[in-house]
C-alpha cells in the first residue's frame, strides 16, 4: 500500500517493488510476424510497436494494487499476529488534480484500502499468544481505509496529509485495540540528485490520534516515525533487481503512546525486488519483492504483549502492480 506502507512493518518491501516496477514499463512490446494473404501468396509482414504510441497509462488517474504474505504482523512495533500466515491485500487510486511546474504543481488526491487476513483466524495478541477471534468473519483481522492529498514542495521535498480509519472486523465488544482513527502527515526527501544510486530516501511521519488511537491507554495520542530505504539497482534490463536496506524507528510524540518509553520500536531489513518484465507495459508495471526484517520492541511494548524477546524476525513476500 503506497501511502501506509511506512506505517506497516509488513509492507516496507512494497516500497522498493513499486519504485522498481517502472523499469519493467520501459520494455516496449514487440509484435510477432503476422501472416497475411496477398493475392494467392502468403507473405509475412513484420510488425513492431508504434514508436509514437504510449506504452502505458498516460492519464491523470492511476491505480496501484498488490498483496503481501508475512509470517508476522506488527503495527508500529505492537505485536498483532504471530500465528499462521498474514495475507495483506491493498489497493490505491490516485487522481492528479494539478499538473504544472513548481511547488504544489502536482497535487494528487489518493484513496486506498489495506487489509490483514489471518490464515488461522487468530485474534488479538495478548499474554504472548494470539487469542481466538471473537466474531465472524474470524479470519479478517484488520481493515484500513484512508484518503488524503499529496504534493511536491520543491527542492526534492514531498508531503502528504491523510485520514486513516482502522477497523477490526473479527474483534467485537470492548476488546482492545478497537476501531481507531488518525490524521497522518508525511514529509519525504528525494536525495537521488545528491547521492545518485545510493540515495537514502529519508522520511518522517507524524500521526495524531482522533479516536481510540493509543494502544496503551485506549485514548488519543501522538506518534512520530523516522526512516529511510537505501537501495541499489543492479543493471538496467527488464528484470534488473534492486536491493534495499529499509529502516525506521518510532517514538511517542505525546500522551504516552509507548507508556513510559519515548522510543517504542525500531526495524531494519534486507529486501529485494525485481520487475516482472514479461508483463506487457500496457498492463501496467508489475514487480515481485521479498525481505527479512528485524523488529526491535521496547520494554513497555514487550510487556504489553506479554513477550520477553527484544528482537523478532519477520519474513515477507509480495506482488504489486501500478498502472
Amino acid at each position: 500500500m503506497k501511502r501506509l506502507a511506512r506505517s506497516k512493518s509488513a509492507l516496507v518491501a512494497v516500497l522498493a517493488a513499486g519504485s522498481l516496477a517502472l523499469a519493467g514499463a520501459a520494455q516496449a512490446d514487440e509484435g510477432a510476424g503476422e501472416a497475411v494473404i496477398v493475392g494467392e501468396e502468403i507473405a509475412v509482414v513484420e510488425t513492431t510497436a508504434c514508436p509514437d504510441c504510449p506504452a502505458g497509462n498516460t492519464g491523470m488517474i492511476s491505480l496501484a494494487a498488490g498483496v503481501d504474505f508475512a509470517d508476522k504482523y506488527f503495527y508500529r512495533g505492537y505485536t498483532q499476529q504471530t500465528s499462521g500466515v498474514q495475507i495483506q491485500p491493498w489497493a490505491e487510486l490516485d487522481i492528479q488534480l494539478t499538473n504544472h511546474e513548481g511547488p504544489f504543481g502536482d497535487l494528487t488526491l489518493f484513496v486506498g484500502v489495506w487489509n490483514s487476513i489471518n490464515s488461522k483466524g487468530a485474534g488479538l495478541f495478548a499474554g504472548g499468544v494470539n487469542q481466538p477471534s471473537t466474531q465472524d468473519p474470524s479470519n479478517w483481522y484488520e481493515s484500513d481505509f484512508y484518503v488524503g492529498l499529496a504534493t511536491s514542495l520543491g527542492a526534492g521535498v514531498s508531503a502528504s496529509v491523510s485520514y486513516v480509519g482502522v477497523f477490526y472486523p473479527s474483534v467485537g465488544g470492548d476488546a482492545l485495540p478497537g476501531d481507531r482513527g488518525e490524521i497522518d502527515l508525511t514529509l519525504s526527501y528525494d536525495d537521488s540528485d545528491l547521492l545518485g544510486d545510493f540515495s537514502i530516501s529519508p522520511y518522517v511521519l507524524f500521526a495524531f490520534g482522533i479516536h481510540n488511537f493509543n494502544f496503551a491507554t485506549g485514548g488519543d495520542g501522538g506518534y512520530v516515525e523516522i526512516g529511510g530505504e537505501p537501495s541499489y539497482t543492479i543493471g538496467d534490463g527488464a528484470y534488473a533487481p534492486t536491493l534495499s536496506l529499509p529502516f525506521n524507528i518510532g517514538f511517542s510524540l505525546y500522551d504516552d503512546y509507548y507508556g513510559g518509553d519515548d522510543v517504542g520500536w525500531g526495524q531494519i531489513g534486507l529486501a529485494g525486488s525485481v520487475p516482472l518484465g514479461f508483463v506487457p507495459a500496457s498492463y501496467g508495471s508489475w514487480s515481485a519483492s521479498a525481505g527479512i526484517y528485524g523488529i526491535w520492541q521496547s520494554a513497555f511494548v514487550r510487556d504489553f504483549a506479554g513477550s520477553d524477546r527484544d528482537w523478532q524476525p519477520n519474513f515477507i513476500f509480495g506482488i504489486s502492480a501500478d498502472y
